[in-house]
């Protein structure tokens, strides 16, 4: 039996694992699920989508850093978009959902731990 792709186990998870999962959006704090629940699978799911938003806000950050008058433009439209996704994965993550990034979401099943 699966649940939205995932072993049906998933849907079963505690508190803790949400509220590490919702946290896991909230920049460096990606890394708590790595230090304190990696047996998680479902934590350690939006731990890497974290990393991947994080990785992401830096190389935005850099890149309009870098381009003069346009760089405003690519800052403000690109945060927007980062804190919209930063903001359902925590509403996801909270509600025991193992949602997936839109675009950015392959970046992060690659990452291995």
């Amino acid at each position: 039996m699966s649940f939205r792709g995932f072993p049906l186990y998933y849907a079963h998870m505690t508190q803790e694992e949400k509220l590490l999962g919702a946290l896991s959006y909230f920049g460096v704090l990606c890394v708590l699920p790595v230090l304190l629940k990696k047996e998680s699978a479902f934590a350690m799911h939006h731990a890497r989508q974290g990393i991947v938003l994080l990785i992401a806000w830096v190389l935005l950050w850099i890149g309009a850093a870098t381009v003069p008058l346009l760089g405003a433009v690519i800052w403000f439209f690109g945060s927007i978009l980062l804190f919209v996704l930063s903001l359902v994965g925590v509403i996801r993550a909270a509600s025991g959902d193992l949602w997936e990034l839109p675009w950015l979401g392959e970046y992060a099943k690659k990452i291995q731990f």
